[in-house]
């Protein structure tokens, strides 16, 4: 069972580093789009550990991202309880036969 968990939080880990790559091309096209247009497009952020000698990111995440990551995690919990729910189920059943034998 701690195997399997392993292996779902490295998929997950790294589901989220793809989603987070993904949403900064689609920032940086968005970007690139507003320039064309006409409009001023405010810089693109630093990846960690470029030229800029800041160890880490000292921007903060964008509301876009911070809600996705909610999201995901309200969406993680959900499937988690459907798949754990008849598991936890049959376990609460068995007790509740065990508790009323004991009385018997």
């Amino acid at each position: 069972m701690e195997q399997r968990l392993a292996r779902v939080e490295a998929q997950a880990r790294a589901a989220a580093e793809s989603l987070g790559d993904l949403l900064a091309e689609v920032d940086t096209i968005r970007r690139q789009t507003r320039a064309q247009g006409g409009e001023q497009a405010p810089a693109p952020p630093q990846k960690h550990g470029g030229a800029g000698g800041a160890a880490g990111g000292s921007e903060a995440p964008s509301l876009l991202l911070t809600a996705l990551f909610i999201h995901e995690v309200w969406l993680f919990m959900q499937h988690a309880n459907v798949l754990l729910n008849p598991y936890l189920q049959r376990l609460d059943r068995q007790y509740g036969v065990a508790l009323l034998r004991r009385r018997m």
